[in-house]
């Protein structure tokens, strides 16, 4: 039989006084050759009151085998773009089975009062930063039980007052009940698993004969910051927070939904040919980072454009200019 003992170290080869505090047993009998499994908690707390309830948490955790509780599945949803508005969708569809089951069926089994359905609504944040954020709750539904905000679900909002061509950013999240007996508070899905990003602009209306596409900015002043107040040329690469010459862009607006886009100097060489499909894009507009069809950075001048609507068989004609 091997007993408690609890020793108090400290180290004199480090200029800040270290303390520690081992335990050991007991451990019943062991003999020779006896392997054993152990379980080690480090924790962590600020001050001795947050120290104790993490190392009750360890405890809960172990006592449940490691069983830990988690939030419901995260939402599948689409963004549907319209002139200054983003439609935000994330009613459940066939096709989203794939990915895993609705957030409303989702099971914790770790649970310390049994309720393994434990959903109880969404929430809709949004940045116009990235994908990092920082984020902005702009909605968020609950469940009619007599908890929270008791609201009610719904599945589908309108982010209005958007500017037309910048790029937004937005997550779906489901949350779901704290459970009071663990001591849980709620839990929500990551909003990295449900994120997708969207540019607003109008939809082209064939029965109005003035109604053009159009580029944005125009003109494009190479000396203007574009990275602020609003984000207009966001990073081109996730994670990425330093501004390179591929982040600039043109955007073109007003434009059918599958089109292709040649861009011309104004002694009709060919600049560049974009290929514009909304339903794989999942835009109704274009981008144009200002490079050649050689990747070399345009100069100052006046420039065309001829959208050709591949649905319709019409052409439209219109110009922008850069200025450097």
């Amino acid at each position: 039989m091997i007993s408690n003992s609890i020793g108090v170290m400290g180290s004199p080869e480090f200029s800040g006084h270290q303390k520690g505090i081992l335990g050991l047993g007991p451990l019943g009998n062991v003999e020779v050759g006896d392997t054993m499994e152990v379980f080690v908690a480090m924790v962590g707390g600020k001050g001795e009151y947050d120290l104790i309830n993490r190392i009750q948490k360890a405890r809960s955790v172990y006592s449940t085998q490691f069983r830990l509780p988690s939030p419901p599945n995260p939402p599948q949803f689409e963004l549907i773009p319209t002139s200054h508005q983003i439609t935000i969708d994330w009613s459940w569809k066939d096709e989203y089975y794939e990915k895993g089951m609705p957030p409303e069926e989702s099971i914790d089994n770790a649970r310390g009062d049994s309720l393994l359905k434990d959903f109880e609504g969404y929430r809709i944040y949004r940045s116009t930063v990235g994908e990092n954020g920082p984020w902005q709750l702009i909605a968020e539904y609950d469940s009619l039980n007599n908890y929270g905000y008791d609201i009610g679900l719904q599945y589908r909002y309108t982010d209005t007052g958007l500017i037309n061509g910048m790029t937004y950013y937005y997550a779906v999240t489901a949350f779901d009940l704290p459970d009071q007996t663990a001591g849980q508070e709620s839990m929500e899905s990551p909003k990295f698993v449900s994120l997708k990003s969207i540019v607003p602009g109008p939809i082209l209306e064939d029965n109005e004969t003035d109604d053009q596409p159009y580029a944005v900015p125009n003109p494009y002043c190479s000396d203007n910051d574009y990275t602020t107040d609003p984000v207009w040329e966001p990073s081109t690469t996730f994670g990425r927070t330093t501004w390179y010459e591929i982040d600039r862009n043109i955007t073109f607006m007003n434009i059918p939904d599958i089109c292709n886009i040649k861009i011309f100097t104004i002694d009709g060489y060919l600049v560049k040919s974009i290929d514009h499909n909304k339903t794989t894009s999942g835009s109704n507009v274009a981008k144009w980072n200002l490079l050649n069809i050689n990747n070399h950075t345009v100069g100052s001048g006046i420039y065309y454009f001829v959208v050709k609507d591949i649905e319709n068989n019409k052409t439209y004609i219109n110009k922008f200019v850069v200025v450097k």
